[in-house]
C-alpha cells in the first residue's frame, strides 16, 4: 500500500526523471485507486476471459471506492490521474515501457476504473489532443476499452441509473466516435473497428449484450438505449440497425418485449428511420416477420401516440410502397388483439375518406391510390 498521498503522487508522476521512478509511481497510484481481486469478483468468468484474451491483463482490479462523503472527490482525482496518463505519461514515457508493463500499469486503469469517467476522459483527451503521442495513446486505450466490452457495461449502468439527466449528450458521444477518430486521420492509421459501418455493428452488439444482461434486473430504464438506437439509425445504414434488432428478437419472446420498450424511447425525429425497415424487411420469412412485428409494435401502437401517428398516418397515407408486404404488415398488429381493432376500423374509415376527397385524389399520383 502506498505511503504517499494523492498530492505527492500526482506531483511525482508529472516530474518523473526515469522509467523506474515512473513505474514505482504508477504502482503506488494503482494501489491507491484499486485493490486486487481475491475470491470476490465483479466480473463473470466470460468477462474475465474476454479481458485476458483482448488485453493480456491477468489480474482483476476492483476500484477502491471510499465512503459516500469522499466518493465524489476520489473519482475526480482518478479522472485527473487518467488524464495525466493520456497526456504527460504518453508524451514522455509510454514508448519506453514494455508491453507487459503497459498492460499491468497503464491499460488496466481504464479497463477496471469507473466506466463512465474512463470513457469521458478518453474521449475528451482524444478530442483536445494535438500531440501525436497523446492521440495515439487515446486511440489505443479506446480500442482496448471497446474490445473488452466496456461499452456494454456503460450501457447497463446508464440503464439502471436512478437519474439519466445526461443521456442525450452521452448517446451523442458514443455515436460520434467514428467522426471523432476521423478528425484525427491525418495523424493516425485508424483501425477497422472505428470505421463507421463497422462501428455501428460493434455498438449494436454491445447494446444487445446489455439488453440480455438487463433482462433479470429490476427498475430498468430503456430511454438511454432508445436514444442510442435512434441516433445509430441515422448515422449510417438504418437497415443494419434493424437487422441486429430483428436477430435479437428472433432469439426469444422476451427479447422482442425489450425491443418494444426501446422503441418507445426513440426520439420522434429518428423514429421513422428505426421503424420503417421492420416493415420493408425482405430477408426474413413472412410468417416469422409478422410475429416479430406483432411482438414489437402490437403492445405499443395504442399506447404511444408518436408511434401510432407515424404508422397509421405517415406510413399509411403519405409513404408509397410498391410491394404489398409492407402494407399488409402495417395493418397486421391491429388484427391480433381485440383492443386494437378500433384503430383498424378508424384507419380504414380515414382511408376511405381520403379516397372520397376529390382534391386528395387529384393531388396525388395514380400509383399510391391504386396501391
Amino acid at each position: 500500500m502506498s505511503c504517499r498521498d494523492w498530492g505527492e503522487l500526482e506531483l511525482s508522476l508529472k516530474h518523473c526523471s526515469s522509467v523506474e521512478e515512473l513505474k514505482q509511481c504508477l504502482e503506488e497510484l494503482q494501489s491507491l485507486f484499486f485493490v486486487v481481486s481475491s475470491s470476490t469478483s465483479n466480473l463473470t468468468d466470460a468477462e474475465k476471459l474476454t479481458i485476458c484474451q483482448s488485453t493480456g491483463i491477468q489480474q482483476e482490479l476492483i476500484f477502491n471506492v471510499p465512503s459516500t462523503d469522499q466518493q465524489s472527490s476520489f473519482v475526480i482525482k482518478f479522472s485527473r490521474y487518467l488524464r495525466i496518463l493520456l497526456e504527460d505519461v504518453a508524451i514522455k514515457w509510454l514508448s519506453q515501457i514494455s508491453e507487459n508493463e503497459k498492460k499491468k500499469l497503464y491499460y488496466s486503469n481504464f479497463i477496471y476504473g469507473p466506466v463512465l469517467d474512463c470513457f469521458l476522459t478518453i474521449l475528451s483527451s482524444l478530442k483536445q489532443g494535438k500531440h501525436l503521442k497523446v492521440i495515439q495513446a487515446c486511440y489505443d486505450v479506446l480500442k482496448q476499452f471497446v474490445s473488452v466490452g466496456r461499452l456494454q457495461q456503460l450501457i447497463v449502468e446508464k440503464s439502471l441509473a436512478r437519474s439519466n439527466v445526461e443521456i442525450e449528450s452521452l448517446a451523442t458521444h458514443l455515436c460520434n466516435i467514428p467522426e471523432c477518430i476521423d478528425n484525427k486521420m491525418n495523424l493516425l492509421n485508424t483501425h477497422d473497428m472505428f470505421e463507421k459501418s463497422n462501428y455501428i455493428v460493434v455498438l449494436m452488439q454491445n447494446i444487445l449484450g446489455a439488453l440480455e444482461r438487463l433482462q433479470h434486473q429490476s427498475s430498468v430504464k430503456y430511454d438511454f438505449v432508445g436514444k442510442l438506437v435512434g441516433k445509430l439509425a441515422i448515422l449510417g445504414d438504418k437497415n443494419v440497425v434493424v437487422q441486429c434488432l430483428l436477430e435479437f428478437v428472433n432469439r426469444g419472446h422476451e427479447n422482442g418485449e425489450q425491443v418494444s420498450e426501446v422503441l418507445t424511447f426513440v426520439s420522434s425525429q429518428h423514429l421513422e428511420a428505426v421503424t420503417l425497415p421492420f416493415f420493408t424487411c425482405d430477408y426474413i420469412p413472412f410468417h416469422d416477420l409478422k410475429q416479430f412485428i406483432d411482438i414489437v409494435f402490437g403492445p405499443k401502437i395504442v399506447l404511444i401516440g408518436k408511434l401510432c401517428t407515424l404508422i397509421y398516418h405517415r406510413l399509411i397515407f403519405i409513404k408509397y410502397f410498391k410491394d404489398v408486404r409492407p402494407k399488409y404488415l402495417l395493418f397486421y398488429p391491429l388484427t391480433t388483439r381485440e383492443e386494437r381493432r378500433y384503430l383498424l376500423t378508424k384507419t380504414l374509415f380515414e382511408l376511405l375518406t381520403v379516397w372520397g376527397n376529390k382534391s386528395s385524389v387529384d393531388l396525388q399520383p395514380y400509383e399510391p391510390h391504386l396501391a
